[in-house]
């Protein structure tokens, strides 16, 4: 990539100045950033590490951490990062974690408020922020801890494009799929 395009890019999706300055970095942060990152994290580095090292859990942590790194705030990417491999692992497809992604990033773009703003609004300016920082990190944490029960034993299964490229040798191979087997049986 050239410097001067890379420059004048991100500049302009640092600090737009027009309409459609604007509205290009909106749409690159919510429609493509989730697109691109979602099916590149999630959908190849994810599946095929998982696979490879037939280790799920370390593929979610080093793939969460690459996910995380890039970004502004680690430590709510890498966050993002298990969120959106469990809710993977779990639906068995892209669209989830796509949408949870550019929620996110639409929350960003169009109005998210700074850590500080949110707690003054939230405690009317008083000292209470702190309170309100912990209560916000105990029911994150508990939601958290609710999604990964919820989801721990998918992170098991054979990843969704593993699982389809398996089925797919198998009917390649001559072996009938499940479904074929019970219309045959039905025929008879």
């Amino acid at each position: 990539m050239s410097p001067w395009l890379a420059d004048r890019y991100v500049k302009n999706a640092v600090s737009p100045t027009g309409t459609t300055e604007y509205l290009r970095a909106a749409g690159s942060a919510v429609i493509v950033a989730p697109l691109v990152e979602e099916f590149f994290v999630r959908g190849l580095m994810y599946q095929r590490w998982a696979y490879a090292w037939n280790r799920p859990v370390l593929a979610l942590l080093v793939t969460s951490v690459l996910f995380a790194l890039p970004h502004g705030h680690v430590i709510n990417a890498f966050i993002l990062g298990v969120v959106a491999i469990l809710v993977y692992v779990e639906t068995r497809s892209l669209w989830a974690p796509i949408g949870i992604h550019a929620i996110g990033n639409a929350i960003t773009v169009f109005g998210g408020l700074p850590m500080e703003a949110g707690f003054e609004l939230a405690t009317g300016g008083t000292s209470s922020g702190v309170v309100v920082g912990w209560l916000s990190l105990i029911v994150s944490g508990l939601l958290l801890a609710w999604l990964l029960r919820r989801c721990w034993g998918a992170l098991y299964e054979p990843p969704p494009y593993i699982e389809h490229e398996q089925r797919s040798e198998e009917i390649s191979n001559g072996e009938e799929a499940p479904d074929d087997k019970t219309a045959v049986a039905d025929r008879a």
